[in-house]
């Protein structure tokens, strides 16, 4: 086994070479700066802040172009950088045609460079909580790495390329074809597929890349908005802020838990950067597009490359996160429109969101009419009121409830100083500037979605990923708000009470995402066989398994390794799909069959894998699931029978005792 020394003994299967980890990264910044660079010039006229504002542009136009010919075009390596260049070069081209409105502002204040480290630094966090953390002779894992075993999605688009197949499910009759929003996703796949990496770590490299990009946005888009350089630095502890939830738990006590009805908490950008960083990548491409359509209602024509370049980020925020791009982005969008419109003006603000709304709806379409093949198994999303209280469903209590104790508690400092810098600008009314306007609307408008939405595939991810429009809005208005009242006493009642409690759980959370494996991580048997055995089971898998086939391996493996039942083992290390995969997973990515037939498969993989399996089950695995490689290892109850159980539908073609046994399928006339 090939070890890495920058990689402190993880095998390279699990941590890509050094080389190659960086080379995903370099192509990621390049790829976004040269794509971007150009457009940038609408939001600034510093360099500086054009070269940091410029990745996350060039992502969303690099994206919204180049999935719609993926999917005619083969994807390769080849292919994927001729595609780069030429949207670079399409991009430097229609720079000359920019004529932002704004003048420079030479005196303006800028991100420093000691401030860029910090930020770097800050990003290391998210990335971290993603890596295996090595401990005596195991390995574990943060929490979020439960969400990241769509990494997995990143393996299939270099494998089967564009749309990709459905790596956690397949079945006779129902469509092969991936139905989920993976913009994220597939921008991680260039990466990996030009670089070599696998998907785990193209994972990690851009998770922390999406983290830099959103602090800077907040922090840029903050030092704008006040015009001091402290607003920046604010930035960086207000997003390191966590609920209060825990700190009033600590001091009331076990009655505290009492209070609230059992709902899924909204969650500030700490928890989010770290377990959702494709909902995150895509509000950073919502606050771009709100201030891109702000740019474009203040010009006095119709701007063709400004409307492509919201219609790029529109459109691409929605190939990333349906919640965010489309529950979360578009009320704003159309709240800050329809505020703009003035009679006087209307065919101009006609042509311009005619225009601009076109291109977004050509940016979304290829993912659209994938993701819309979900909507025939039934609703996605419901009408609702946020849950507030445990023993009361009075409507007022719940709605006084939500925006004056649920909001305050979920987001701390954020909540508090957007409704302080809001309300003197609300009061004014008429007078508010458009950019004010916009603001407002994406600190509340989100939400107030998710009070009144919720998804109802499995959980209520509508309400936890759209409000991170509004985590965005806050963080930059509380920091302004804050920078603007620096010096005065009662400042520093508001950090006590509210921001350092705050950063106080946020930094716990924080903490336990990063140090707690590597300092007090337990040896277990699942931390152990992951490290020892996992690498060279999986790549005999793959050697017997062809690329565009599944394998069926107990959902429960390693289950100690996630907090809820995950395979983390096959997600991260196979590069094959899964026709058994963790029961969590088959509601967002099985959404070509109705929960019943969901459930049928979770009950026959428990039955063939940990229970008594018969005959006709493996036939049905086989022949139903399309699974054409079984996998048994010593913690699956199948292991304890005899080895010709899966016979004669299955046959063994590889083993190595006491770790692992390989069967494949056999033809379907037996």
């Amino acid at each position: 086994m090939r070890v890495s020394p920058l990689t402190d003994g993880i095998p390279e299967i699990m941590i890509s070479e050094p080389a190659r980890l960086f080379s995903a990264l370099f192509y990621l910044i390049l790829a976004g700066l040269l794509a971007g660079y150009p457009f940038s010039r609408y939001f600034d006229t510093i360099p500086r802040h054009r070269l940091l504002l410029a990745p996350a542009l060039g992502w969303a136009v690099l994206g919204a172009i180049s999935l719609p010919v993926f999917m005619l075009v083969p994807f390769r390596p080849a292919a994927v950088a001729l595609v780069t260049l030429l949207v670079a070069a399409s991009a430097w081209l229609l720079g000359g045609w920019i004529k932002p409105s704004m003048p420079a502002e030479t005196a303006s204040p800028r991100l420093s460079w000691p401030w860029i480290t910090i930020a770097g630094l800050v990003s290391l966090i998210p990335a971290y909580s993603v890596a295996p953390h090595v401990f005596h002779d195991g390995i574990g894992f943060a929490a979020p790495i439960f969400d990241h075993e769509k990494a997995a999605l990143i393996d299939a688009m270099v494998r089967t390329g564009i749309p990709p197949l459905n790596p956690f499910f397949s079945k006779t009759g129902v469509s092969p074809w991936l139905s989920y929003y993976y913009g994220w996703y597939f921008l991680a796949a260039q990466a990996a597929l030009l670089t070599g990496v696998n998907g785990w770590s193209a994972d990690i490299v851009f998770t922390g890349l999406t983290a830099f990009v959103s602090l800077v946005f907040m922090g840029w888009a903050a030092l704008r908005l006040s015009g001091r350089a402290l607003a920046a630095w604010l930035v960086l502890p207000l997003s390191l802020t966590s609920t209060l939830f825990p700190i009033l738990g600590f001091i009331i006590g076990p009655a505290f838990g009492h209070i609230f009805a059992n709902e899924h908490g909204l969650e500030s950008w700490i928890i989010q950067s770290a377990w959702v960083p494709q909902h995150l990548f895509a509000a950073v491409l919502a606050g771009l597009a709100l201030i891109a359509l702000l740019r474009l209602m203040e010009s006095r024509r119709v701007d063709p490359v400004l409307c492509l370049l919201i219609g790029a980020l529109v459109g691409f925020s929605y190939n990333a996160s349906v919640w965010v791009g489309l529950t979360g982005l578009l009320p704003v969008l159309a709240v800050t429109a329809l505020a703009g419109f003035t009679w006087n003006r209307r065919g101009l603000w006609l042509a311009q969101m005619s225009l601009a709304g076109g291109f977004c709806l050509a940016a979304a379409a290829a993912l659209a009419l994938q993701e819309a093949g979900r909507l025939h198994t039934g609703p996605v999303i419901g009408f609702w009121l946020f849950p507030v209280f445990a023993a009361s469903a009075n409507t007022l209590l719940n709605l006084f409830g939500y925006w004056f104790l649920l909001l305050p508690l979920f987001f701390g400092a954020l909540y508090i100083g957007a409704l302080a810098w809001a309300a003197p600008r609300l009061a004014r009314k008429g007078r508010m500037r458009p950019a004010e306007r916009g603001l407002v609307a994406a600190c509340f408008v989100p939400l107030l979605v998710a009070e009144s939405l919720h998804s109802v595939i499995a959980t209520n991810d509508l309400g936890w990923r759209c409000v991170l429009v509004s985590v965005l809005a806050m963080t930059i208005v509380s920091a302004a708000w804050l920078a603007e009242l620096r010096g005065k006493a009662w400042v520093l009642v508001f950090g006590a009470a509210l921001l350092g409690p705050g950063l106080v759980s946020g930094l716990a959370y924080a903490t336990g995402m990063t140090a707690t494996q590597a300092l007090y991580g337990t040896p277990s048997p699942d931390a152990r066989r992951f490290r020892a055995v996992d690498r060279e089971m999986w790549r005999a898998v793959d050697a017997l398994t062809p690329p565009r086939e599944a394998v069926a391996s107990n959902p429960l493996y390693e289950q100690s390794l996630t907090p809820w039942a995950g395979n983390i083992s096959w997600a991260m290390l196979s590069n094959r799909s899964s026709c058994t995969p963790p029961a969590a997973y088959l509601a967002a990515f099985a959404s070509g069959v109705p929960p019943q037939q969901q459930a049928e498969l979770s009950a026959l993989a428990q039955t063939v894998f940990n229970g008594a399996p018969q005959p006709e089950d493996f036939k049905t695995l086989r022949d139903v699931y399309e699974c054409r490689t079984l996998l048994v290892t010593p913690g699956d109850a199948l292991w304890t029978l005899p080895r010709s159980t899966p016979e004669p539908y299955y046959r063994l073609a590889a083993e190595k005792p006491g770790d692992w046994r390989i069967y494949r399928a056999t033809s379907s006339d037996q």
